[in-house]
């Protein structure tokens, strides 16, 4: 029977469920709101996918740093736009400017946080902002896979478990791939932000929310 790494040891980061050929694998929330992947016995064939693409499982490879840099947007707007020195901008813009798709954390009209795609310097301000919650990646690194296979530069900013789990989802990393990790050291669940929201505006609805001064 195939068995997945410990919920202790898990990131959550949907490469198993991305893998799986029979779509037997769904990330479903504990108490806390964490997601985790939970097999569904009916449906698997034990192929052993999953826990070959596991980014726990399998022995991460490791760059040696060539030079470090210290960097900021010039651009005072975008720079407090993005809470954190906006270098991800810059970065997208290099990208947008190619044609190409930037996939990166943004609110829906729930304020839960989910990754998304665009290929539009317009939509660029919903993927600004710090986001200090785990977010919803489920369905991205398919699309990121199809996006890089019909030749279109691709930016990912994630947390360093998920561009782990994305690379090892897709094996082999192109040089139109750009991935950003960001410095995480863990996130809190979207549900215990929710509450914390509902506690601070004692159920009344929020319409926006900034973790930084100036956002």
């Amino acid at each position: 029977m195939i068995k997945l790494v410990e919920k202790e040891h898990c990131s959550g980061c949907t490469a198993c469920m991305a893998c799986c050929p029979k779509e037997a694998i769904s990330m479903c929330a504990d108490e806390e709101g964490f997601k985790y992947p939970v097999i569904d016995r009916n449906r698997c064939v034990e192929c052993g996918k999953c826990v070959r693409t596991c980014p726990i499982t399998n022995k991460q490879k490791k760059n040696p740093v060539v030079a470090s840099y210290i960097a900021i947007n010039n651009n005072n707007e975008e720079g407090m736009d993005g809470g954190s020195g906006g270098l991800f901008s810059v970065i997208a813009h290099y990208v947008l400017e190619r044609n190409g798709v930037v996939f990166g954390a943004a609110y829906d009209e729930k304020l839960r946080v989910k990754h998304i795609a665009i290929e539009h310097e317009a939509d660029l301000k919903k993927l600004r902002m710090s986001k200090y919650v785990q977010s919803d990646v489920r369905g991205l690194f398919s699309q990121v896979k199809a996006d890089l296979q019909a030749g279109k530069p691709v930016l990912f900013i994630g947390t360093p478990c998920q561009v782990a789990g994305l690379k090892n989802y897709i094996k082999r990393i192109p040089e139109h791939l750009y991935l950003v990790d960001l410095i995480c050291h863990g996130v809190p669940s979207l549900q215990m932000l929710h509450e914390y929201i509902n506690h601070i505006m004692k159920g009344r609805p929020a319409e926006q929310l900034s973790f930084r001064k100036g956002q």
